[in-house]
């Protein structure tokens, strides 16, 4: 989290001379939703407490008025951004996660393999500068694979920057060979950080308003809920034991009315949290298969 001066402080736009790629440069003003500039022209400015807190990416804002104008809201972004970086650092699992990454890199055979290990190591270690650095030094090397688009979107999504998430998901998984688990899981996470990314806070994907209506366009599968439908039965089919997978399959059958279908899939994810150890996981789930159950009744 930032330093308690640099939080207290009004944010200010830096209007900087980075080098930024098509893909960092083509998203809206974080504020207002303005359209960023061509890519010969000056880009929007970093806020200076994102710049503080070395997030991996800066958000960034058409001019100091627009800034200024949105500033309580997106303070309060950086604090959940910021208790969402260390409730990643607070899992207990993360010291095993860095050995195997540490381990797939000793016995990295190419530069690329050894690239994207060390890119999850520094993922699990919460350093997602570092992380941002070498999966794109790896999709440098080698663009048409996987792997480092993959890690990249971790990197992203892990800071909350959802919507950047979600263009590398969707990198992974047209990269992945369709239909197997690596392409179920890219897709999975595409759909969901994409939802997450919602500026309204919604999590609605479909949301029509202004400031949701400014974001980049989402892929032809994620146009409606009635497109997303026959992508999560495909997710599903390749990670049967998936609770997540399964999750999604209930949302999208919730949002096209299927009542009967949605309250099967949140039981059956409710079942796979609860084996894997996750009670809120599993009541959030029951607790919405029964409400599904009371519609039909």
């Amino acid at each position: 989290m930032a330093s308690s001066s640099s939080s207290a402080a009004a944010p200010t736009a830096a209007f900087d001379a980075l080098s930024l790629s098509p893909n960092e440069r083509e998203h809206p003003c974080w504020g207002c939703g303005k359209s960023a500039p061509p890519l010969d022209q000056k880009p929007f400015g970093r806020c200076d407490l994102c710049a503080a807190a070395k997030y991996a990416v800066c958000a960034r804002f058409c001019s100091n008025k627009c800034l200024q104008k949105h500033r309580l809201r997106h303070k309060e972004w950086h604090e959940k951004k910021d208790a969402c970086i260390e409730d990643v650092a607070s899992q207990p699992n993360l010291a095993a996660l860095r050995r195997e990454a540490a381990k797939d890199e000793a016995e990295a055979k190419d530069e690329y393999s050894r690239l994207v290990a060390q890119a999850y190591e520094a993922a699990f270690r919460c350093d997602l500068k570092a992380a941002v650095k070498l999966a794109k030094a790896a999709i440098k090397l080698d663009p048409d694979k996987s792997c480092a688009h993959f890690v990249l979107g971790n990197a992203h999504g892990t800071c909350g920057d959802y919507l950047r998430a979600s263009e590398c998901y969707l990198a992974a998984m047209e990269r992945d060979p369709p239909d197997s688990e690596e392409w179920a899981y890219s897709t999975r996470q595409a759909w969901d950080t994409r939802r997450r990314a919602q500026p309204c806070n919604s999590d609605d994907l479909f949301c029509g308003c202004k400031r949701c209506a400014a974001l980049p366009e989402k892929p032809e599968w994620m146009s409606s809920p009635q497109t997303v439908a026959p992508i999560a039965e495909r997710v599903v089919a390749a990670q049967p034991q998936d609770a997540a997978a399964w999750w999604m399959h209930a949302k999208v059958n919730h949002e096209i009315r299927d009542w009967c279908t949605a309250s099967k899939s949140y039981m059956k994810a409710g079942k796979l949290f609860g084996d894997r150890g996750q009670p809120e996981e599993r009541e959030e789930c029951l607790r919405a298969a029964k409400e599904m159950l009371e519609v039909l009744r």
